[in-house]
């Protein structure tokens, strides 16, 4: 692959200021391509190393002459010069790969320029200081009366004139690096509770909590932290895991946490520290099968979680002798964006002194979409609560900006919870719909947010999808003209070497009304107007192999690799197709990459 200018761009403090490669040239920024050009001529000639007759200057003409062949380089690219007017060397940088950005309008490419440059510097000011933020307004929109008619439009008009805040809440995290293994966390958080509506009834609350954590190792770290406020309370906590185990241990410490019970008559004290421990193990090898065992000591009663855990990638695409991990993380864009991603389940009992819950959730991750859905169920002796969820995330440099909405069903109440994060800063508003189990009430709550979930996927998601396939094979063909240019050059080259034995054997095979290749095609296995180009011409390779009328060619591995082959489009499932002619009659087979091939059919 040719190199980008941005691939050896020396940022000294001279390069780096504005206008730089200009000033190199002596040429305003509004120069033509034309004076561009005329002017690299001249100042080249002068400063070519082969020009210069005495050895005391050569040193300084050859950086001059460096220099005057990087401000060409960027300067005689409509793209790169774009890029350097707008934001210097540092532009030029920001269009690494160089060939995403072809076909693009100078407008499309200003905007997307400086969307990158604001997530680069997102990322850069989270080197320093890890900033995150959460907002949670919790909403009632629970009827104070029942409406005077059963019309479902009257149930609703109720619903909305009596909406209502009833409790905010604030929290903002600020991590600051101290070594390469400390940090130190504070967090911030305010809240206030006003269900009756009266500002005398108003609870305010607030926090402030600092803590230290140091990794000490890459499988363990241990953190520490205490109330701003009250340092007398504390917590510790410490984490191990390796490939099959992880454990996890936190202990409170408050004075506020001591127990008195009586012993005939006499008040007695004591005072144990809350623990809550989780351990986690691989129950079999090479699979991701996991039990977890949590226990916590509460002043009171203690509680016990056991849960069997477990999670698998999928790819519906995938070719049998693939590894699902890697396809999934390079495969092409698919059509729906829902063919790959992560399954995973997890069931288990839980006891809270001494009422058993039974607990499950199951759910999908579309890699490639970034849709999550997941079922959770919560099955108990006095409250039973099924919930349905559903978010999308988008990757960008700077992190996750996530959108997602689920539904909680059960006997505590149906409640509607909207939760969006953007940049860090992460946006929670639960509505509260019903405070019991109101079916009407838990019917349209999860049917809204399910259409507005398809509807997204087909006008918002889709449409990405089909431009991340263009894209994706639109770089495809670009790479097959450059950087692939030699090994295409040679499949050629060795089909040329294989034309007259091809002939030879088709001849024979005419001959006896045997095996005869009309056509035949190595390509990706799915077809639509984006592929159109990246199929190869393999006729001759395949007749060259044919023997005695027959062709063989082994599975469980690429057919990329045979003489006269070639990979067209890394990462994605490929096929081979053939037209062919046995006995006269004309036959059609198509047979997946790892798939062994035996011509003829059987049966023909």
């Amino acid at each position: 692959m040719p190199e980008s200018p941005s691939d050896h761009v020396d940022e000294s403090s001279t390069e780096a200021e504005p206008e730089f490669y200009y000033a190199v040239l002596n040429l305003p920024k509004t120069a033509t391509d034309h004076e561009i050009r005329d002017r690299y001529r001249q100042l080249s000639m002068l400063f070519h190393p082969d020009r210069q007759r005495s050895k005391e200057i050569e040193a300084t003409a050859v950086k001059r002459f460096l220099e005057i062949q990087k401000a060409y380089e960027i300067l005689s690219d409509p793209i790169t010069r774009q890029a350097y007017d707008l934001f210097g060397l540092e532009g030029v940088k920001l269009l690494s790969p160089r060939q995403a950005w072809e076909g693009l309008s100078p407008d499309e490419i200003k905007s997307e320029l400086v969307r990158r440059r604001m997530e680069t510097e997102q990322v850069r000011l989270q080197r320093y200081v890890d900033s995150k933020g959460q907002f949670t307004v919790t909403i009632a929109a629970v009827p104070k009366e029942e409406p005077e008619t059963n019309r479902w439009y009257a149930d609703v008009w109720n619903r909305v004139r009596n909406i209502r805040p009833v409790s905010f809440g604030m929290k903002h995290v600020l991590s600051v690096p101290v070594t390469e293994r400390t940090r130190v966390i504070l967090t911030g958080s305010s809240s206030l509770q006003n269900e009756g509506g009266d500002a005398r009834s108003a609870i305010f609350g607030r926090g402030l909590q600092g803590t230290v954590r140091h990794q000490y190792s890459p499988r363990l770290n241990f953190q520490a932290s205490t109330s701003m406020l009250n340092l007398r309370n504390m917590r510790l906590r410490s984490k191990y895991h390796d490939e099959d185990n992880e454990a996890d241990i936190q202990i409170f410490f408050s004075p506020a946490l001591v127990n008195a019970f009586y012993l005939q008559g006499h008040q007695l004290m004591y005072w144990v520290p809350p623990t809550t421990t989780t351990v986690s193990r691989r129950l079999f090898p090479g699979r991701n099968v996991w039990g977890r065992l949590t226990m916590s000591t509460l002043p009171l009663l203690p509680q016990f979680r056991f849960d069997l855990t477990s999670f698998y990638q999928f790819d519906l695409a995938r070719e049998d002798d693939e590894d699902t991990e890697q396809h999934v993380e390079s495969r092409l864009p698919s059509r729906t964006g829902l063919e790959a991603g992560i399954a995973f389940w997890d069931i288990g009992v839980e006891l809270d002194g001494l009422l058993p819950a039974l607990v499950g959730q199951l759910g999908l991750h579309f890699q490639e979409s970034g849709i999550r859905v997941k079922t959770g169920l919560n099955l108990g002796l006095v409250t039973r609560k099924i919930t349905l969820g559903a978010a999308w995330s988008g990757e960008t440099a700077a992190g996750s900006n996530n959108i997602g909405v689920d539904v909680g069903v059960g006997t505590d109440g149906v409640v509607l919870n909207l939760d969006m994060t953007y940049f860090n800063q992460r946006f929670y508003l639960p509505i509260v719909i019903a405070l019991d189990l109101d079916e009407k009430a838990a019917f349209w709550t999860t049917v809204i947010p399910t259409v507005v979930l398809v509807l997204s996927h087909h006008f918002i998601l889709k449409p990405r999808r089909r431009k991340a396939r263009i894209e994706f094979f639109r770089q495809a063909r670009r790479e097959l003209r450059e950087a692939k240019s030699d090994i295409v050059r040679q499949a050629e080259e060795t089909r040329l070497l294989l034309k007259e034995t091809a002939q030879r054997h088709t001849d024979a095979e005419t001959s006896v009304d045997g095996l005869v290749i009309a056509d035949a095609r190595y390509g990706p296995t799915e077809t639509d107007d984006a592929l159109e180009g990246l199929t190869i011409d393999v006729t001759v390779p395949l007749q060259a192999l044919v023997s005695k009328s027959q062709l063989y060619i082994p599975g469980r591995r690429s057919k990329a690799g045979l003489q006269g082959f070639f990979d067209p489009v890394p990462s994605a499932p490929k096929s081979l197709r053939v037209r062919y002619t046995f006995r006269g009659r004309p036959h059609y087979a198509e047979i997946p990459d790892y798939m062994p091939v035996v011509l003829p059919l059987e049966g023909e």
